[in-house]
C-alpha cells in the first residue's frame, strides 16, 4: 500500500521531490536497491539542497557496497545538514566497511572515529553510534576512550545488551576478570543470553579458576550449538584442569568427529591419555596432531617421550631430533632433555617422520 502511495505522489506532482525520496526510502527497506537509486537519484535532481535524498543514496551504496558512491553521497549530506547525525553515523559505517579491504585499515578507523565522534555530538542520543565508536577505539588500541564510549551508549540505552557484552569483552582482553564477570551479568539479566555470551561467560569463569561455574556456561553454550567443536574443546579443557581426564576425552573425541584437523583437540586428548598412562592411545593421538602441524615443538617432545617409555628407540630419536630442529626459543629444560637423550641414542642422523615412525 505504501509503495502504491509513493507512486501516486510522485505521479501527481513530478516535480514533488518529497515523494521520490519517500518512494525510494520504501524501496530500499524492500531490498529494491535499484529503483530506490532511481527514484532518490529524481529527488536529488528536482531538489540538489536537500540532504535527505543523498543520506538515503548514501546508505542504499553501502548495502550494495559501492563505498566511494556512498562516502560521496553522505559528505555531501552532511555539507548540506551539519546536523545530520544519521548521516555521519553511516559515514562512519562505510569506513569501517572500507578498513576490511584496505591496505592501511588504521586510517579507515580514524575516519570512522570522526564520523561516530560527530554523530553523537549531534545527538547524544545515539547510542548505537557510542557503541560503533567503542569498538572502533579497541581496533585503534584505545582501550580507555572504549570503556567511556561502552558506558555511555550503556546511559544512553541501559536496556541494550550490546554495549554490555562488548565492554566485558574488553575488560576480559585487558586481563580484568572481575570487571568482565560483573558486565557480562548485565547482559544475563538483561534477557536471554547468546552463545557467544555464555562463551565469553565460560572465559571469565575459567580465567578465575571456578570451573564448576565455566563448565555451567559452556555447556548452556552447547546446548544452543550442540554442533560447535570449540565448545566441546573448552567442555574438555576445563574436565583436564579438574583432573577428570576420562569425561575430557570423551568430549575430545567429539569435537574431532565434528572437526577431523582439529589440532588443539588431538594434542589435549594425548595429553588426557598419557596422564591415564594409556601411551598408545596417547601416542596416536600425538601423531595425529602433528600430521596437522609436524612442525609443533611441544607435540614433537612429547611424542619423543613417549616413544621413549615404550621402548621405540628409533621413533624417539626422531621426534627428539625434529624437535630440536623446530624449537626456536624457551623450552629450555626440555631442549637439554632431548640432546642428550638424542646423543644416548646414536645421534640425530637420517631418520624419517617422527609422527608415523613406529618401528
Amino acid at each position: 500500500m505504501q509503495v502504491a502511495l509513493g507512486k501516486t505522489a510522485a505521479e501527481l506532482d513530478p516535480l514533488y521531490p518529497e515523494a521520490h525520496n519517500n518512494l525510494g526510502l520504501i524501496f530500499k527497506f524492500k531490498g529494491h536497491y535499484d529503483r530506490a537509486i532511481e527514484q532518490l537519484n529524481r529527488a536529488v535532481k528536482l531538489d540538489s539542497k536537500w540532504a535527505s535524498p543523498y543520506s538515503h543514496l548514501g546508505a542504499v551504496y553501502l548495502v550494495t557496497g559501492d563505498l566511494e558512491k556512498a562516502i560521496s553521497n553522505l559528505k555531501k549530506a552532511t555539507s548540506l545538514d551539519p546536523k545530520f547525525a544519521d548521516a555521519f553515523y553511516n559515514l562512519g559505517l562505510v569506513y569501517l566497511e572500507k578498513s576490511k579491504t584496505a591496505k592501511d585499515p588504521k586510517k579507515e578507523w580514524q575516519n570512522a572515529v570522526q564520523a561516530f565522534q560527530q554523530a553523537t555530538t549531534v545527538d547524544p542520543r545515539l547510542y548505537h553510534a557510542h557503541t560503533d565508536l567503542a569498538d572502533t577505539y579497541r581496533k585503534l588500541g584505545e582501550n580507555e576512550k572504549a570503556i567511556l564510549r561502552y558506558r555511555l551508549a550503556i546511559e544512553t540505552n541501559p536496556k541494550d545488551a550490546t554495549p554490555w557484552q562488548h565492554l566485558g569483552e574488553l575488560y576480559l582482553e585487558l586481563g580484568d576478570a572481575g570487571k568482565a564477570e560483573e558486565a557480562f551479568q548485565k547482559v544475563r539479566h538483561l534477557g536471554p543470553m547468546s552463545e557467544e555470551t555464555l562463551l565469553k561467560m565460560g572465559e571469565t569463569q575459567l580465567k578465575q579458576k571456578k570451573y564448576d561455574d565455566a563448565l555451567g556456561f559452556f555447556n548452556r553454550a552447547l546446548e544452543k550449538n550442540p554442533k560447535n567443536p570449540m565448545t566441546l574443546f573448552d567442555i574438555g579443557y576445563v574436565y583436564s584442569l579438574q583432573g577428570q581426564y576420562p569425561q575430557a576425552i570423551q568430549v575430545y573425541q567429539k569435537a574431532i568427529a565434528l572437526k577431523p584437523d582439529f589440532f588443539g583437540a588431538y594434542f589435549n586428548l594425548g595429553d588426557a591419555f598419557e596422564k591415564l598412562n594409556n601411551l598408545p592411545a596417547a601416542s596416536h593421538a600425538f601423531q595425529q596432531a602433528l600430521r596437522i602441524q609436524p612442525d609443533h615443538p611441544e607435540g614433537l617432545f612429547k611424542l619423543a617421550e613417549i616413544y621413549g617409555r615404550t621402548l621405540n628407540q628409533r621413533g624417539a630419536l626422531a621426534a627428539y631430533c625434529r624437535f630440536l630442529e623446530t624449537v626456536k626459543e624457551g623450552y629450555k629444560e626440555e631442549v637439554a632433555r632431548a640432546k642428550e637423550n638424542a646423543a644416548r641414542l646414536g645421534g640425530c642422523r637420517s631418520y624419517g617422520n617422527p609422527a608415523t615412525n613406529q618401528h
